[in-house]
């Protein structure tokens, strides 16, 4: 079906020369864009069903610093459980105050910079902050990205239903690993190609695979099932994320946007202008599909926070010190 939506407002993209189409665009649906718009409902189900990773023990006479547990998400969705839901084996949801992706925790520093560090990739671990310790997960079966993806994704949206504060806790997980990664900047790291996602040694100029020059800026490796729905909402806020431009710094506000649920009832959704199928756009739609719009008040106010955040960028000299996290 078609859906009539008003298109992009001029501005910061008409000035970079944007099409910014002056009256009424009709869209056409498009193929889903990944984890993002994935109902959380099916996102919930998917670990309730649960997922094996090594977690780190902690305690000073611990023997065993590593396993592998079998965790879930409770029926309730608010807690996970681990050890088939023991006693002492599980977390409240509601206790946690920050979700991260790597080694941002005391006891995974600790681990790899001992002799006992796990064939595990750094950006494969996630940790859950509470206020008296962390509990932290690596993932090493299968799709090690798309898992933790998963998992950090919708355990940070639970979070904040569960926090019953009122106080909204920050979502950023993704979008300060991936600050963290362009601010370190280093020519030893592996790097995905944004086309074929294709994990490169550091020495590559262009990708193994599929031969597209080294981007200017790369992505944390684990992020790359994001890709396709980190290239919708650059085309929907104007930002060239993904070509030799400025522009290739703010990949980390792209995560930043897509990490809290959009207001309910809405759903991320992806459409085309029609005739321009090669221009996929992330919008807001009803959760049958109906009623897309990429011009939503709030996906107005992404587009301000997108340009303030150029014009920091560019005040900053190209790049934005990614504010400390606390480390549990």
């Amino acid at each position: 079906s078609t859906v009539l939506a008003t298109p992009p407002r001029g501005g910061a993209a008409a000035a970079r020369g944007l099409p910014t189409p002056s009256g009424p665009v009709s869209y056409v649906p498009g193929p889903p864009a990944g984890l993002p718009c994935e109902p959380l409902a099916a996102r919930v189900a998917r670990l309730q069903r649960g997922a094996t990773f090594l977690k780190v023990a902690e305690g000073t006479f611990t023997r065993k610093k590593l396993d592998a547990k079998a965790v879930a998400l409770s029926a309730d969705r608010k807690s996970l459980t681990w050890d088939g839901g023991k006693k002492g084996h599980g977390l409240e949801l509601s206790q946690v105050v920050r979700v991260s992706i790597g080694l941002e925790t005391k006891p995974l520093q600790k681990l790899y910079h001992s002799s006992a560090a796990p064939d595990v990739a750094p950006t494969s671990w996630f940790s859950l902050h509470t206020a008296a310790r962390s509990y932290d997960f690596g993932a090493r079966d299968g799709d090690t990205a798309e898992t933790v993806i998963l998992w950090v994704l919708t355990l940070q949206q639970l979070v904040l239903l569960s926090s019953g504060t009122g106080v909204r806790l920050p979502a950023t997980a993704l979008s300060y690993a991936q600050q963290q990664w362009q601010y370190h900047n280093s020519s030893a790291k592996e790097w995905p190609c944004v086309q074929c996602t294709c994990i490169n040694k550091p020495r590559n100029t262009a990708c193994e695979v599929c031969g597209a020059p080294k981007p200017m800026v790369t992505l944390v490796p684990t992020v790359t099932p994001l890709l396709p729905a980190m290239r919708a909402l650059s085309n929907t806020l104007g930002i060239d994320a993904f070509n030799l431009s400025p522009d290739a710094r703010l990949q980390w506000f792209l995560l930043k946007a897509l990490e809290p649920p959009p207001p309910s009832p809405l759903v991320w959704s992806v459409g085309h202008r029609q005739g321009d199928g090669e221009t996929p756009l992330l919008g807001l739609a009803n959760a049958d599909g109906t009623g897309f719009s990429v011009d939503h008040a709030y996906i107005l106010s992404l587009r301000r926070e997108a340009e303030t955040a150029r014009q920091q960028q560019a005040q900053a000299g190209g790049g934005v010190t990614p504010r400390p996290q606390v480390v549990a």
